[in-house]
């Protein structure tokens, strides 16, 4: 399996092989984890999320993973929202970075003197607003709303987490014994929709026929939320999972009314409209939920809501990132377009025609991809990345005589870029020179030493020079580091050596 990363570990980036991200904390939930890194390249931290080790073998769940992360991605900056910055495949898994808000989630507030009411209906329009930015942009449904996955920043704004997440464990059969309050045995559920949530704050269909499910799924676990910002408590709790279904399902929940001060009662029935146990009973989106609400505001505070700001439009250089995450997505086309979008704000940006030349690449579209590396090295003759995806583009069309000059050229500027060492090995492979291409293969993983496509394509040159103890040895590493594909070659390996004694 992959590196089970640990405090203070740095992990390095896939691309260069070199340390970049140290980690400060880490938390783990269910099948998730989430690391908080340093960012030694962009002096900043993130949150990086993605699944633990044990489910990396889950083709399932690593495809589900990407998709959603790149529905986050295409979100864009938004002051309600948290923001998703790009995607790496580190090791075999994928990991979506995260703009990091240090300050805590709202379970935080809740219970607490500092959640008065004026910060209640803040933070409440604040959602309103994050959410309709992200249904904007093309996300259906949150499927886990809760405060936990409300970030509030220093500044007291409230930012909303996970979108999509929740449905990158769905069809699988999911053990439902460590929901957040009283312990549940024996209880489980197969989920077969879009995202099973949290069971204490879902909604009654949720429980049922989570396919169907909604944004007045999302309406309606914003009203348990509302709730608990109001009273410290949620309205239903249990100590199964059944018995939260059917209390969600069947139960009235507790009058708000002592809660709130006269002027305020009003809030009681944005809270029961919320909560409405039919779908169509409730308010059908959040535009309509975020006018009620900004009008309380102004009948219990006296003065007009803060508004928080439209939808920002990324800069050049946020753009260039966001085409690199998509890229690593496969989203080729897509990537093309945005960085066009940023080389028309900032011309000749080098991230935007690095990013546009290796989506270029991908598409075949070789001869374009080389006009964009050679933009680079144009810019910056230096740029051993450039000269190493420009060996790459030459090598597809043939030219392996430059291909090589231009690996030598990328080492001689910078003997650390594991994937020079790669890929001029693999151009020492495709010319039979195998034990060139092993001593390429051993630079690249001395570099990373978890670099498994580099261990599977050395076991498979050891292979060809009758070594295969030693491919075995490599093809074991690759699987274990969690290349799937070396799985068929261990077998291989292991049947000639019993062939050969």
């Amino acid at each position: 399996m992959a590196t089970q990363w640990q405090k203070n570990d740095i992990i390095p980036d896939p691309n260069t092989g070199k340390d970049r991200w140290q980690i400060d904390k880490i938390y783990k939930g269910g099948m998730g984890i989430i690391y908080i890194v340093y960012d030694t390249n962009l002096r900043e931290a993130f949150a990086a999320k993605t699944f633990q080790d044990q489910f990396l073998k889950t083709d399932f769940l690593r495809q589900r993973f990407l998709r959603e992360a790149e529905a986050w991605v295409k979100l864009d900056m938004h002051e309600n929202v948290v923001r998703a910055r790009f995607v790496q495949i580190i090791r075999g898994k994928p990991y979506l970075f995260l703009e990091y808000v240090p300050d805590g989630d709202l379970s935080r507030w809740i219970g607490t003197l500092r959640l008065d009411l004026k910060r209640i209906l803040q933070f409440a329009i604040q959602f309103c607003y994050g959410m309709e930015h992200a249904l904007s942009k093309g996300i259906q449904a949150h499927r886990d709303i809760k405060p936990a996955n409300c970030m509030i920043t220093q500044e007291g704004t409230l930012k909303i987490s996970d979108f999509g997440l929740a449905k990158v464990f769905d069809e699988i059969d999911v053990a439902h014994d460590q929901i957040d309050g009283p312990a549940v045995t024996n209880s489980r559920l197969t989920l077969t929709g879009n995202g099973a949530g949290t069971p204490q704050y879902m909604a009654p269909e949720q429980f049922d026929d989570v396919k169907r499910v909604d944004l007045r799924a999302d309406i309606y676990s914003f009203g348990i939320m509302l709730f608990e910002m109001v009273t410290g408590f949620r309205p239903f709790e249990g100590k199964s999972f059944d018995e939260l279904r059917r209390k969600h399902q069947n139960d009235t929940p507790q009058d708000l009314k002592a809660y709130l001060p006269s002027n305020a009662a009003g809030l009681t029935a944005i809270v029961s409209k919320c909560l409405m146990k039919l779908p169509e009973h409730r308010y059908q989106d959040f535009r309509a939920l975020h006018i009620e609400l900004e009008e309380m505001y102004r009948c219990v505070i006296g003065t007009p809501p803060p508004i928080p700001a439209d939808a920002k439009p990324l800069n050049a250089i946020a753009l260039a990132n966001k085409a690199g995450a998509l890229a690593s997505l496969g989203k080729h086309e897509m990537a093309i377009e945005i960085c066009k979008h940023a080389l028309s704000l900032v011309p000749n940006l080098i991230s935007a025609l690095i990013n546009m030349g290796i989506a270029l690449r991908e598409l075949g579209r070789y001869d374009e991809a080389l006009t964009c590396y050679d933009d680079v090295l144009s810019l910056d003759p230096k740029h051993a990345m450039a000269w190493s995806e420009k060996g790459v583009a030459l090598g597809h069309i043939g030219k392996t005589d430059e291909e090589m000059k231009c690996y030598d050229r990328a080492l001689s500027l910078d003997s650390g870029d594991k994937m020079a060492w790669y890929n001029k090995a693999l151009l020492f492979g495709k010319l039979g020179k195998y034990d060139k291409e092993i001593e390429c293969y051993n630079q690249a993983i001395l570099l990373d030493p978890g670099f498994a496509e580099a261990w599977f394509n050395k076991g498979a040159a050891l292979a060809n020079i009758g070594k295969v103890k030693d491919a075995l040895f490599c093809f074991q590493k690759a699987y274990q580091l969690g290349l799937s594909s070396a799985a068929e070659k261990i077998t291989i390996c292991e049947q000639l050596i019993r062939v050969m004694g």
